[in-house]
């Protein structure tokens, strides 16, 4: 998602999201409960029309395209968005995240081999099996193909 969100502010007609202490990097409206702060704290992390010569705005959350609710949430606010998603190997993604645990020391990630979180069995501590459906789930691309799709046309 960096990597799209900078080729795509290269272009002088888009601009995008602002950070905030809240959101860090990602804004997470349409898949978390920020969703119930209403349309206008959401449109308050954007610039005003008269501050930006931009003709497109976005933003970027990477937890969007896996989430349940974030694309019922998104055609309810913003039925003619654009919506655009990179996809990479499934298992690439798969260790891109546990890297980013690994990364900032969360638990288990830290403490356990990739090898050792994706092939976790069932019995296995909660926050292991939580760290491997991070993992792996988000890689299950036809599925949430298939619900975004639900809600955008995909010549939209």
């Amino acid at each position: 998602t960096t990597a799209l969100s900078l080729f795509l502010l290269m272009h002088p007609s888009i601009s995008s999201s602002f950070s905030s202490t809240k959101t860090y990097e990602e804004v997470q409206f349409f898949n978390t409960n920020n969703y119930h702060l209403g349309i206008d704290w959401y449109m308050e992390l954007f610039p005003l029309p008269s501050n930006v010569s931009s003709d497109f705005l976005f933003e970027k959350s990477s937890a969007y395209f896996p989430s349940e609710d974030a694309p019922r949430r998104a055609a309810a606010l913003l039925p003619k968005a654009k919506i655009l998603t990179v996809l990479i190997n499934p298992s690439d993604r798969a260790y891109s995240w546990y890297q980013h645990q690994k990364a900032h020391e969360e638990r288990p990630g830290s403490m356990l081999s990739f090898y050792n979180v994706i092939s976790a069995q069932l019995g296995a501590p909660s926050d292991i099996r939580s760290l491997q459906n991070r993992c792996l789930t988000p890689g299950l691309y036809n599925t949430h193909l298939e619900r975004w799709l639900t809600h955008y046309p995909v010549d939209q």
